[in-house]
């Protein structure tokens, strides 16, 4: 975790869990985990309200995901495929929890739900700021562990960010994101997006990189994000245009600034060519 460390993230949890918390007891992670739990039930009530990580298949609620993703999933699911699926993104999860128990940690206190697809026309990973604790994959046949892994990271970088957000507001102007004439190139999809999508792409790609380095593993092209230089320049490149438009400035908060200026620090410091802020 860069972007947001560990004990940001966890401030977070605790001052939305807050309510739901014994405040008699010494606060340990399965309590905090458990307020939380109680806290995404209220707030959205389709993840999970188990203490474990669940992987949805199948059922109502799985239904009412792919309806508030709005995802063209074409029928009931296979089983067949489902169970591959499942297979691999268990896989990648365990890989997480193996190689990085700390990361996994947080990771399953702000996750509840993974739910899969099978037949989504184009298969990719999403997360929703009115789904909190929820993840949507559907790998690709030619997905690696590590490309799941990243999509996990990816989408829970997404989460963490939308909490963050709605503890301290990330925008002073949030009537604008959508505006046109502030669209702006994402730093992971070859597309220009509203402000907001373009500020998340900024520090996922970051955070996507920052994992890449603490584990000392690099992917090509044919991965889901990219190489490594690829996320660079693209991050610093939409930086360098929030940053060289004073009407974007105006919109961004002083929290979403220092995010980004954590994220042109981190980029900056490992890419040949430096941009300044």
């Amino acid at each position: 975790m860069y972007i947001l460390t560990k004990s940001e993230i966890l401030k977070n949890i605790y001052t939305f869990s807050y309510p739901y918390l014994d405040k008699d007891k010494k606060l340990t992670i399965p309590d905090l985990k458990k307020g939380f739990e109680n806290f995404l039930s209220e707030a959205n009530q389709v993840t999970s309200t188990s203490t474990d990580l669940e992987l949805l298949t199948s059922g109502k609620r799985w239904e009412q995901l792919v309806h508030k993703f709005k995802l063209d999933q074409c029928g009931q699911p296979k089983a067949q495929k489902m169970d591959l699926f499942c297979l691999k993104v268990n896989s990648a999860l365990n890989y997480l929890k193996n190689n990085d128990p700390e990361y996994y940690e947080i990771f399953s206190v702000v996750v509840k739900t993974i739910f899969i697809t099978d037949s989504v026309s184009i298969p990719g990973s999403s997360s929703s700021p009115n789904t909190l604790g929820a993840i949507w994959i559907q790998p690709n046949n030619n997905w690696t562990t590590l490309d799941i892994i990243e999509s996990l990271v990816h989408e829970f970088t997404h989460n963490v960010l939308y909490l963050d957000e709605n503890r301290f507001g990330h925008y002073v102007q949030p009537e604008k994101l959508n505006q046109k004439q502030y669209w702006l190139p994402s730093a992971i999809r070859n597309t220009k997006r509203p402000l907001d999508g373009v500020a998340h792409s900024i520090l996922v790609a970051t955070e996507i990189l920052n994992l890449r380095k603490k584990w000392n593993y690099s992917l090509d092209n044919n991965s889901v994000h990219g190489e490594n230089s690829f996320l660079l320049r693209k991050g610093l490149y939409s930086l360098t245009m929030i940053n060289s438009q004073g009407a974007i400035q105006d919109i961004l908060g002083d929290r979403m600034k220092y995010l980004l200026k954590r994220a042109h620090d981190w980029l900056n410091k490992h890419s040949k060519k430096k941009v300044n802020l």
